[in-house]
């Protein structure tokens, strides 16, 4: 067992050969298949076939199939794949070591564990960056874990969108200048009655004040009726220059 006939004349016997085994006498050599091994090259029944790194034995020779993605076997055994743990996942199938375990898109990776991205940020591919990226100024996300810039579609409060040549998808936001405000990040509105804002980003009309050297009755509605301060008494706030 573990060898075949070699050359009959001189009737001598050849080793089976690494990845086959051989049950003796006048039987020919048996292949262990494409994606098992053997140890040796005398090896002498079916059970001495063994995994390949990457490949899960299942139940033998017809069975063995490689590692499915977030799977991986070291090789040189009888044993099926183990699976990833702690989320992570692997780039393909084949995966022959812990090692090839990392962070799927949306999640980053950390002590062997898939985070998810926190809300306003992405990570793309299968791999062990230990960060995601931050979305654009002005933009979010509408939950965790998300996987591609196309998800920071969410215009925040303070800015207002642009978008795509076709006007389909929002790529990105613009701070609402001063004199403005948006509270959904949509298009910024204009404060009304001559009044403006200290600052740009503004998200609410309450933002909107008498511009210095002006009063007002009521700060922020813009029905108000305004002034050079000075020229009219009125009683309300008051912006220095």
């Amino acid at each position: 067992p573990g060898y075949v006939p070699g050359n009959t004349s001189e009737r001598t016997c050849q080793q089976c050969g690494k990845g086959a085994y051989c049950i003796g006498g006048s039987a020919p050599r048996q292949s262990c298949g494409h994606l098992l091994t053997t140890d040796g090259t005398t090896a002498s029944v079916a059970t001495a076939c063994l995994t390949l790194p990457g490949i899960a034995y299942m139940t033998g020779p017809e069975t063995a199939v490689a590692c499915s993605p977030g799977s991986f076997n070291m090789g040189g055994n009888q044993r099926n794949c183990t699976d990833c743990r702690g989320g992570l996942t692997t780039a393909d199938a084949g995966a022959t070591h812990l090692d090839a375990c990392s962070a799927p898109p949306g999640y980053f990776y950390r002590n062997r564990q898939a985070m998810p991205c926190s809300q306003g940020s992405y990570k793309t591919g299968i791999n062990k960056q230990v960060t995601c990226e931050t979305c654009p100024e002005g933009t979010t996300t509408i939950t965790t874990a998300s996987t591609s810039l196309a998800a920071c579609s969410i215009v925040l409060p303070g800015y207002q969108p642009f978008y795509s040549s076709d006007s389909s998808t929002v790529v990105g936001a613009m701070a609402c200048p001063v004199g403005t405000y948006s509270p959904k990040g949509e298009q910024c509105v204009s404060c009304e009655g001559g009044l403006t804002t200290q600052g740009s980003k503004k998200t609410s009309s309450t933002s909107c004040v008498a511009p210095p050297g002006y009063g007002s009755t009521s700060a922020g509605d813009s029905s108000v009726i305004h002034a050079p301060w000075g020229a009219t008494s009125l009683a309300g706030t008051w912006m220095p220059a």
